[in-house]
């Protein structure tokens, strides 16, 4: 996953009766891959070229526009998009938005093919950076652009139209009572406007500290007041281009929300019956009441994928005499059995995976908190608690978290026999 560069802490005195600002910094690119679940927004299709472009319209093209930028002064950007039949689809982003389709950086479209209701179909995505004018600072923005494939049914109201998604976001720290916590700015509403006032504008607050932001759980409108470990907060004011953020306590009073999946040290397992790619039912606590078991939510586009599954295979091949076990939920869509399964004899992952195509609805990642992957959950079978999670599963930590489990679990008393 791309590492932030999160910018520095900074509480300005007197700002405000119970006010602190954060610097934060702008994220270009890659927002959408940490953000979770961000909106997609249609940008309705034209025959015609828009009256700005002056050099680089095609025969056969069609057009969408994307406004970015302060509410006071937003920038309009074209999008020409080239579907020949029997070829590649292109698309062309006038990026610095000076009427010219042919001197800025291509767009690389991806197209990712599955299967929908047994039809075959191909959808292209392709990302842009914009180059939008917030005063006398430029700011490169990010989005990704979507061609839904005709016939896709989850996305009926785009036949006509492209998909846009932010792919840029404004990233720092909060600090709320005690704690600090990796935040970040994001316009669902792909508007580029920073203000308090967008209503598309969403603070996202690693509450768990887990190095993700649950969507559900962990995200809050910059309109109306939010609880963080008891204490209600507002966003009282947003510099326009992101790079401010000035938060206070609450007059109001609102409930806290938590999420009762989300894995936390300590907490129950949730116990589920689901079946493997091998056809075989899988129960969760009662396959692992003696043993520690290590719960891996992973993908085939992780761009990780093959280092991190190595690190668990290694791991896993150390450990599982000492009664350690692991149990792989995988999060890809639809059509990916296969490749799973080629994948995972690649890797020495002999361990069973549970896969239902759903990508991040899949039930057992739902029953996890649907985390984004890759993300390990460390649970002591015989009383399901779990042990470990997230970051203290990563990279070198993940070798000693399991030797700790399996310590524990040998020295565990146990009830005597009747």
């Amino acid at each position: 996953m791309r590492t932030l560069a999160l910018a520095a802490l900074l509480t300005t005195a007197g700002f405000g009766a119970d006010a602190d600002l954060f610097r934060m910094q702008i994220m270009p690119t890659g927002a959408a891959t940490v953000a979770g679940r961000t909106a997609i927004r249609r940008l309705p299709l034209s025959n015609t070229a828009p009256n700005g472009v002056r050099k680089g319209a095609m025969p056969g093209a069609r057009y969408a526009q994307i406004r970015l930028g302060p509410a006071a002064g937003k920038t309009t950007f074209t999008v020409m998009l080239l579907e020949p039949v029997g070829r590649p689809v292109r698309v062309h982003v006038d990026a610095d938005a000076d009427g010219n389709l042919t001197n800025d950086a291509p767009v690389v479209v991806r197209a990712s093919r599955f299967t929908s209701q047994g039809q075959s179909l191909t959808q292209y995505s392709g990302r842009a950076e914009l180059r939008v004018p917030f005063g006398p600072n430029i700011r490169s923005l990010g989005v990704i652009l979507y061609r839904f494939a005709k016939g896709d049914a989850s996305h009926e109201g785009f036949q006509d139209a492209l998909g846009v998604q932010p792919d840029h976001a404004a990233a720092g720290e909060v600090r709320l009572g005690a704690a600090s916590y990796r935040a970040m700015l994001i316009d669902d509403a792909c508007g580029g406007g920073f203000s308090t006032a967008n209503p598309s504008l969403r603070l996202l607050i690693d509450v768990s500290q887990d190095g993700r932001f649950d969507g559900g759980f962990e995200a809050f409108s910059c309109k109306e007041p939010f609880n963080i470990g008891g204490t209600t907060y507002e966003v009282k004011a947003v510099s326009p281009d992101g790079s401010t953020l000035e938060i206070a306590r609450s007059e109001r009073i609102v409930e806290e929300t938590v999420n009762p999946f989300a894995p936390r040290v300590g907490r129950k397992a949730l116990p589920f019956d689901l079946e493997t790619m091998d056809k075989k039912l899988v129960r969760m606590p009662g396959d692992y009441a003696s043993r520690v078991v290590l719960v891996e939510i992973w993908s085939l586009d992780m761009p990780e994928a093959k280092a991190w599954c190595a690190a668990t295979a290694a791991v896993w091949s150390k450990h599982q005499a000492d009664g350690l076990a692991v149990l792989g939920v995988n999060v890809d869509g639809m059509g990916k059995a296969e490749a799973i399964r080629a994948f995972c004899k690649e890797q020495g992952m002999e361990w069973p995976q549970i896969y239902d195509g759903q990508g991040a609805d899949a039930e057992a990642a739902q029953l996890m908190g649907a985390p984004k992957p890759p993300f390990r959950v460390l649970i002591d079978g015989p009383t399901s608690t779990i042990v470990a999670v997230g970051k203290e599963l990563n990279d070198q930590r993940l070798e000693a978290a399991v030797a700790r489990a399996l310590k524990a679990l040998k020295e565990a008393p146990r009830a005597a026999a009747p």
